[in-house]
């Protein structure tokens, strides 16, 4: 726990520390070239404005199923229930989860005690590609029709790479 702890810290100071360079060469291009700085602002107040509504609605998304899902929750509904209703299951957590893999081993690790194979634990990996906070940026620069195409194929490759590894490892 406090292992986690001093890791998230360090993470957070090297947060604050990106957004204290960024400002800084920003101030530097406003003495060297005001000209330059304007437009600069111009494009990300634009480029903000723009993505901010949907910025919004994904961080409700994130705060809402941070809030209602818990890890008992989802063990819960992984524990019981047909084989492929899990892996369905599996992809729309690993599509909802957030944050470094790292921190979901535990959780992979006891589901997979509880039952859950090698196919579920690929597949909730593989979705995992799928980032939430990235949609925004994702059909702002690629579009609407890019970005569903995009995450459709990932989601069915999710558990094409599940029967793969699944597959392989049943067999080595």
């Amino acid at each position: 726990m406090w292992k986690r702890y001093i890791i998230a810290k360090d993470k957070i100071w090297w947060n604050w520390l990106f957004l204290l360079m960024v400002a800084f060469l920003y101030i530097l291009t406003i003495v060297f070239d005001f000209s330059s700085s304007i437009i600069i602002l111009k494009t990300f107040w634009k480029m903000f404005v723009e993505i901010l509504p949907t910025l919004l609605l994904i961080s409700l998304f994130i705060f809402l199923f941070n809030i209602l899902v818990s890890s008992k929750k989802v063990t819960s509904y992984l524990k019981k229930g047909w084989y492929f209703k899990k892996i369905i299951f599996s992809v729309v957590f690993g599509i909802a989860s957030s944050g470094p893999i790292y921190l979901w081993y535990w959780l992979l690790r006891d589901l997979h005690k509880i039952g859950l194979t090698l196919w579920h634990i690929a597949a909730f990996s593989y979705a995992r590609a799928i980032k939430i906070p990235m949609l925004p940026i994702m059909i702002l620069y690629f579009g609407i029709k890019f970005s569903l195409l995009f995450i459709v194929v990932l989601f069915f490759f999710a558990f094409v790479q599940g029967f793969i590894v699944d597959f392989i490892f049943k067999r080595i």
